[in-house]
């Protein structure tokens, strides 16, 4: 008697998931705290289901101290974020990416900082359940000194 066999369903990768329930399209503000400077902050985030993620960003204001930096986009890999990974951007430089496991925290750490007289920028971002991204920065200057902080929040439209 013929026997049939069924391959086994895929197991789901719990990252990915995260990652497909979390794209969409953002829109909120930053602050500097310290300074009391503000901006607006936009994020289009695509994944797709090979794990390839796509970010559009655009940050509004005074960044840096030095006006509206223009928008940027960057193609990443889910696999390479959760290993930590190095994104180049116009803003930020090299910019270490990683993010964890389950998809609900990102942190950025830039060292050399191309913007004159600042050295680093470092900042946690968190994915809520309610489609909130919110999160705090710390930005280093050259020669020492208080760092600048602040805040950044944005929902899912």
């Amino acid at each position: 008697e013929p026997t049939t066999t069924t391959a086994p369903e895929p197991e789901a990768d719990p990252l990915l998931e995260a990652a497909l329930a979390a794209a969409g399209v953002y829109t909120g503000s930053w602050t500097n705290t310290t300074f009391g400077s503000t901006g607006a902050a936009g994020l289009t985030m695509t994944v797709t289901d090979d794990g390839g993620i796509s970010m559009d960003w655009d940050l509004g204001g005074g960044v840096f101290g030095v006006g509206d930096p223009d928008a940027e986009q960057q193609s990443l890999n889910i696999a390479a974020l959760a290993a930590g990974n190095i994104v180049t951007t116009a803003l930020f430089g090299d910019m270490a990416v990683k993010v964890s496991d389950d998809f609900t925290t990102l942190t950025l750490d830039a060292e050399n900082v191309p913007a004159a007289g600042i050295q680093a920028f470092r900042a946690t971002i968190t994915w809520s359940d309610d489609g909130a991204i919110t999160g705090t920065y710390v930005v280093e200057f050259e020669g020492g000194g208080a760092p600048a902080e602040g805040t950044f929040e944005m929902t899912k439209g």
